[in-house]
């Protein structure tokens, strides 16, 4: 999978920034037993014996657990991207506080032979309005997946909202549509109709707008 490779290649950029070495990514069927990271869903996990819930961790739940001389790195599409990114990060010592801005100690020792951490985000839709957070990069390593991402397949793609964003309710009923034989759907200003706010007493205009909203979901169902 894009994200299972991408997962792999930013463990190992972080890696040789960390110690100077380059580890090489292998699939699973090359030397098993050379393998200490064991990123995502492959056939290495069912020689182990290890078993990973897939269903329950679902597209962004991560599993970090060691197993004899392995890591596994495991996670649904953008989980197992977030399950590097969590080890970079709380067992490491790797920090990205801005795009261009991060951290990562080159001295010291970790130590990594009794680890089990399972986790799902609580919140399906994260978000944040900085200009850091308009790097795909960026954002992903700090586990957002908001609409004002442009996060690609290797990245697990993004939630977006179904047709607009805020601030939308001109566009669910338009007044260059409906105003001029239905100035009654707008609101009343002054003793004046004007084709700006809608009139929300208005019958027609409630049903309209389920109308709209429930054309956008069926277009756009993800």
């Amino acid at each position: 999978a894009p994200t299972e490779r991408r997962a792999a290649e930013e463990l190992q950029s972080h890696i040789k920034l960390l110690t100077g070495q380059t580890l090489s990514i292998t699939k699973d069927d090359k030397n098993p037993a050379m393998s200490f990271f064991i990123v995502g869903n492959c056939g290495i996990l069912e020689r182990l014996g290890a078993k990973v819930d897939w269903n329950t961790l679902g597209k962004e739940g991560i599993l970090i657990k060691s197993a004899g001389p392995h890591l596994i790195l495991a996670g649904g599409e953008r989980g197992v991207l977030y399950a590097c990114y969590v080890f970079l990060e709380e067992y490491l010592g790797v920090r990205w506080f801005t795009r261009d801005c991060m951290k990562f100690p080159k001295e010291g020792t970790y130590e990594l032979s009794s680890i089990e951490k399972r986790y799902v985000p609580p919140l399906e839709y994260r978000e944040v309005y900085n200009y850091s957070a308009s790097d795909k990069d960026w954002a992903v390593r700090n586990r957002l997946n908001g609409r004002r991402y442009k996060l690609d397949a290797s990245c697990g793609g993004n939630i977006a909202y179904a047709g607009y964003f805020v601030h939308s309710m001109g566009r669910l009923l338009p007044a260059e549509k409906y105003f001029k034989e239905h100035p009654e759907y707008f609101a009343e200003v002054n003793g004046k109709r004007q084709p700006a706010q809608l009139c929300l007493s208005n019958p027609d205009v409630e049903r309209l707008v389920l109308k709209n909203v429930r054309y956008l979901l069926k277009k756009y169902p993800s």
